[in-house]
């Protein structure tokens, strides 16, 4: 698997302090797309002075609503693309990971691979977890740390809610008998609050989810 052929798209909103570091860690591995949800901080100047490719919004569009966008770019922009891994720019997901998973994908020739956190952040995310292990064989699907087949995005991208923390491209993708995994990786405690929002808001959209994976008529065999 070459270099080339990997992309990895980072959704950021006000993470100046961790995103340099993120972004020269992970361009080891591959292109580096940073996903600037109209940040206030100085983001975008640092970006720029890096030479760092992103793309900026011009709203706040919410985490899941600006990586959608992010992958319909590179779907079609980036025809020489076979991978797209998606990194948290906050720091929390060790870019070092990104090997762990670029190796297990290819050895086993899976579709997706998820960067399963050792530790989770929430009560309501190990029961998810949990429900996703008995269910469809893969843990904490909620990770912001994923590798995905591009062939796998360009069917199921058009179905994603921006509601969901993309866990429906997992569900999705059980539709074309895709073959998903989940690899451990290491995480270090992020500096400042969650992406996902505060506790209550965080833990009942997370029971939504819990809620709709119950209810999935079918599920990954």
């Amino acid at each position: 698997m070459s270099k080339h052929e990997i992309i990895i798209v980072i959704p950021s909103y006000n993470e100046l302090h961790t995103i340099m570091n993120v972004c020269s860690k992970a361009k080891k591995y591959g292109k580096v797309l940073v996903l600037d949800d109209c940040s206030t901080d100085q983001t975008k100047r640092i970006l720029s002075k890096n030479n760092i490719n992103y793309l900026r919004n011009k709203k706040n569009l919410g985490y899941e609503a600006n990586l959608i966008k992010g992958i319909k770019y590179i779907l079609k922009n980036f025809k020489d693309i076979k991978y797209i891994i998606t990194l948290d720019a906050d720091g929390e997901l060790l870019p070092n990971n990104i090997s762990k998973l670029i190796n297990k994908i290819k050895k086993n020739n899976y579709d997706i691979v998820i960067g399963s956190r050792k530790k989770l952040n929430r009560f309501s995310e190990n029961i998810l977890s949990l429900i996703y292990k008995i269910k469809f064989n893969i843990s904490d699907p909620i990770s912001g740390m994923k590798i995905y087949k591009t062939n796998i995005l360009r069917k199921i991208i058009n179905k994603i809610s921006t509601k969901m923390f993309l866990v429906d491209i997992l569900t999705n993708a059980q539709k074309y008998n895709c073959s998903f995994s989940s690899h451990k990786i290491d995480v270090k405690k992020r500096i400042g609050l969650s992406r996902a929002g505060n506790t209550f808001f965080s833990n009942y959209k997370i029971l939504k989810i819990i809620l709709y994976v119950i209810f999935l008529k079918k599920s990954y065999r």
